[in-house]
């Protein structure tokens, strides 16, 4: 490959619907285009964001996978990365990574990277899928990618993958120019919140890994002691219904407001006082670092790489998982302690700065672009 040809990069993922995962491929590709030729392969559904990065000029294609183990993924990969000359496949999440693998098989071409970006809640080990990932996958896969330690040991663990053989990349995020204040006053307005209201919330796919009944009855409790307290849910997906049941169940409907999927999440965090992650498990959240850009402090539970983004009591606060009383009683605590929103929030920011950059993480991937690539020119040659 000459100098003057781009690097061809294949995403592999689910779909482009929303979700942390998803917006940091979004954001990856919009950004890597700049130098490389990249094209993205949905396992799925294109999903909501596809257009977005249609629009980017990037070649977006779902392969509409089957039920359980769809034996013409690996096919239809390959025949695709022929088809782009792919010189890498980034794979973003296990099952991307499982089909990617196998499609090297049938076009040897193309290095892969794989990227984990969170895991599932409970994960059960499987020796089965570790003999074969030692056995076959990982002999296909040339780099491994963890956005956390956490995630780093899990893949260890679950998948086979020697230790020393995956890298740390923690997530990042572009720091907001924008006016927060005035963002702050217009979402509050338009969600019918009152300049004198305290303002939890939280965004993100509603599933159940997410465990936002935790922060329900949070709330139930938390009202004893916070009547103008207002929480602001926004997201969709598969929980939806059975949230907003459980919020009609305990007389929530007016201190709880359920958004559904909103184009404007990301700025619509500037209307609360303190944003609050419930989850059973996490890699690094994207929720948590918007809303750590927003000057928003943050709540999260002691799982996954949340302790690895949140210093406990430095740059937010950390709870037990699924321990609603104790969230509800570090909500009241913050609530009586207002003081402490704005170190909180100035702590936060510094810490993004030190370690948690959009254009940091991305120098990083480079990095190993680059160097998957010269490792190919020098094999070729």
């Amino acid at each position: 490959m000459t100098k003057s040809k781009k690097i061809n990069i294949t995403f592999v993922v689910h779909s482009l619907n929303p979700g942390g995962a998803e917006r940091l491929a979004l954001d990856m590709a919009i950004e890597l285009k700049k130098d490389y030729n990249i094209n993205i392969l949905c396992l799925d559904e294109p999903g909501t964001w596809a257009e977005r990065i249609r629009e980017n000029k990037i070649f977006v294609h779902s392969l509409y996978r089957e039920q359980g183990i769809d034996f013409t993924l690996p096919y239809l990969i390959s025949r695709y990365t022929k088809r782009f000359h792919t010189h890498i496949i980034h794979a973003h999440q296990t099952t991307p990574w499982f089909y990617s693998a196998l499609s090297r098989l049938l076009n040897p071409r193309p290095y892969l990277l794989f990227e984990e970006h969170g895991r599932f809640y409970p994960e059960v080990l499987n020796k089965k899928t570790v003999l074969f990932n030692k056995a076959v996958i990982n002999r296909l896969t040339h780099r491994v990618v963890a956005v956390s330690e956490d995630i780093k040991n899990r893949l260890a663990i679950y998948e086979g993958i020697p230790k020393e053989k995956i890298e740390v990349i923690y997530n990042g995020i572009k720091l907001q120019g924008l006016d927060i204040d005035k963002f702050r006053e217009e979402k509050r307005k338009g969600l019918n919140l009152r300049s004198d209201d305290f303002v939890i919330g939280s965004v993100g796919r509603l599933d159940p890994i997410k465990n936002f009944p935790m922060l329900v009855l949070a709330v139930k409790e938390s009202i004893k002691q916070i009547p103008n307290l207002k929480c602001v849910i926004v997201g969709d997906g598969s929980e939806f219904c059975k949230i907003k049941e459980i919020i009609q169940e305990h007389g929530l409907t007016k201190n709880i407001i359920l958004t559904g999927y909103r184009k404007d999440a990301a700025t619509l965090i500037s209307a609360f006082d303190l944003f609050i992650l419930t989850s059973f498990s996490e890699g690094i959240s994207m929720a948590i670092l918007e809303a750590m850009c927003m000057g928003v402090p943050c709540i999260a539970t002691r799982v996954g790489g949340n302790p690895e983004l949140i210093e406990d009591k430095v740059s937010g606060w950390l709870v037990e998982s699924n321990d609603y009383n104790a969230l509800s009683d570090l909500i009241c605590y913050v609530f009586n302690n207002r003081q402490l929103l704005k170190e909180i929030s100035e702590s936060a920011k510094i810490r993004i700065k030190d370690k948690f950059l959009f254009q940091d993480m991305i120098k990083n991937y480079k990095k190993i672009y680059n160097e998957l690539i010269l490792k190919a020119n020098i094999r070729s040659n």
